[in-house]
């Protein structure tokens, strides 16, 4: 007996956010002489990271059609130490992402009201935001390598990468 009721639920689409957060710190500590050369940035182990993303998932898994929008910061959310991802790109295992493309997202400034002190303004300036973009256009796993550099006391400290990885399926 067939059914009318038959219905076909496919998988949708999704934007798929994910988060970066480098502990300086221990990056700091573990590497006192990092690379000064951003072509050859020094290797840190995944322990310095914590990957967050919109999907609540702690496997980072993905369906062919998403699109990922990666972004990286500081535990201190960039107050104290700066955290500045310049490279994504492929390091290992199938092709799961179209090449990761940059994209910059101007926020715009908090006005300024003569009736608040100033010290409780969030920001008085413009930000620009970069997040680096890409589609899942195939499934399997892939290990993405990731730069960045690290800014300490608003001078260079060195630049870093290491790699995650993510399935589609």
């Amino acid at each position: 007996m067939t059914s009318e009721l038959d219905v076909n639920f496919a998988a949708t689409t999704q934007l798929i956010n994910i988060l970066a957060v480098v502990n300086t710190e221990y990056v700091k500590k573990m590497h006192p002489n990092p690379s000064k050369d951003w072509r050859n940035p020094t290797g840190i182990n995944n322990s310095a990271v914590y990957l967050l993303n919109s999907t609540g998932d702690s496997n980072l898994r993905m369906n062919v059609g998403d699109t990922v929008a990666f972004r990286g910061t500081s535990i201190s959310d960039n107050a104290k130490d700066v955290v500045d991802v310049y490279n994504l790109r492929h390091f290992s295992g199938a092709a799961v992402f179209s090449t990761f493309a940059v994209q910059v997202t101007s926020v715009n400034a908090v006005p300024e009201d003569p009736e608040v002190p100033s010290g409780l303004l969030l920001s008085a300036q413009a930000e620009a935001t970069r997040s680096f973009d890409a589609r899942v256009i195939s499934t399997g796993t892939e290990s993405v390598g990731t730069s960045f550099a690290l800014y300490s006391a608003q001078r260079l400290y060195g630049y870093f990468w290491w790699n995650w990885v993510a399935t589609a399926i």
